[in-house]
C-alpha cells in the first residue's frame, strides 16, 4: 500500500483527468509534485498534514483552495501557478502556515482580504504575478526574510507603500513590479543586497534614487517606460556588478555619466527616448 510513500513526483508528463482521491489520504507523504500536466477539476481535501512540498502548478485545475490546507502546518513550498483557480488570499486559512518559504500563486485569479493580521515569518519567495490583484498584500509587512518578490503584470494602482522598502531584513535581492499601474515617486528599497530590479511599464515619476549606489550587487536595473525625470545618477556606472541598465522611454535629461569603472560587467545599456545631451562617453568602449 502507499501508506509509507514519502516522495511522489510525476511532473512534466501528459497526465490528465481529475486528481485521484487517494493522493489526499497518504499519511506519510511529504513531497507531491504534479506540476506541468493536464489535470482538471478541483483540488481535494487533505486528510493528513505531513506535506512539506506541494506543487500543482501548470495544470487546468479550477475551484478554490480546499479548507484543509490550513492544517498543512509543515508546508514549506506551495505552488499552484498557472491554473484556473480562484484564491482568497489573506483569509485566515494561511495564518498557521508558519513554515512557508515559497508561495507561488501566479497566473490565477486572486482576491484579497487585506484586513487579516497574520504573518508568514519565514516567507522567502512570493510570486503573485498575472493574478489580477489591485493592492499590495499586507501580510508582507511582517516578512523578515523575503528574498524574491514578483507582483508583476497586475493592476496595482497608486503609490508603492512606504513599508515595502523595509520588507526583508536586508535579504531582498529580486523585485519585479513591471507592467502595473504604479504612480508617484520611486519607492525607497532599503536592502543593500538588491540584484534584480524590474519596474518597467508603470507611471513612476521623480528622480532615480541614489539608493542604488548602496546596492553593490545590483546586476539588472530596468526602470524603462515610466515618467522618471532628473539626471542619471553617476554612481550607477560605478558598479562592477551591473550588467543591464534599461532607462529607455523616460524624461531623463543631462549627460550620460562618464565614470564607467574599468572591469565593469555592463552588457546592455538602453537610454533611447529621453532628453539626454552632450558627448558620448569614451569609456563606453571599455
Amino acid at each position: 500500500s502507499g501508506l509509507n510513500l514519502i516522495f511522489l513526483s510525476l511532473s512534466s508528463n501528459f497526465l490528465n483527468g481529475t486528481l485521484p482521491s487517494w493522493l489526499f489520504s497518504m499519511p506519510s507523504l511529504e513531497t507531491l509534485y504534479l506540476d506541468h500536466n493536464q489535470f482538471v477539476g478541483e483540488i481535494g481535501e487533505f486528510k493528513y498534514n505531513s506535506l512539506k512540498y506541494l506543487d500543482l502548478g501548470y495544470n487546468k485545475l479550477h475551484g478554490s483552495i480546499p479548507r484543509s490546507v490550513s492544517r498543512l502546518v509543515n508546508l514549506t513550498r506551495f505552488s499552484l501557478s498557472s491554473n484556473n483557480l480562484s484564491i482568497m488570499l489573506g483569509s485566515e486559512m494561511f495564518s498557521k502556515l508558519k513554515n512557508l518559504e515559497t508561495l507561488d500563486f501566479s497566473n490565477n485569479s486572486i482576491n484579497f482580504n487585506n484586513n487579516a493580521t497574520y504573518a508568514l515569518p519565514n516567507l522567502q519567495n512570493l510570486n503573485l504575478s498575472y493574478s489580477n490583484i489591485s493592492e499590495f498584500p499586507i501580510f508582507l509587512r511582517l516578512t523578515t526574510n523575503l528574498q524574491s518578490l514578483d507582483l508583476s503584470n497586475n493592476r496595482i494602482y497608486g503609490r508603492v507603500p512606504r513599508w515595502l522598502g523595509d520588507v526583508g531584513n536586508n535579504s531582498l535581492y529580486y523585485v519585479n513590479l513591471r507592467n502595473s499601474l504604479l504612480q508617484g515617486p520611486f519607492p525607497i528599497l532599503n536592502s543593500s543586497n538588491l540584484q534584480y530590479i524590474f519596474f518597467s511599464n508603470n507611471n513612476l515619476m521623480g528622480e532615480i534614487p541614489s539608493l542604488f549606489c548602496n546596492a553593490i550587487y545590483l546586476q539588472v536595473l530596468d526602470l524603462s517606460h515610466n515618467n522618471l525625470s532628473g539626471m542619471i545618477p553617476k554612481c550607477l556606472v560605478n558598479s562592477t556588478a551591473l550588467s543591464v541598465l534599461a532607462l529607455q522611454m523616460n524624461s531623463l535629461h543631462g549627460t550620460i555619466p562618464t565614470t564607467f569603472v574599468k572591469g565593469n560587467n555592463i552588457r546592455s545599456i538602453n537610454l533611447y527616448g529621453n532628453q539626454l545631451e552632450g558627448p558620448l562617453p569614451q569609456p563606453l568602449a571599455n
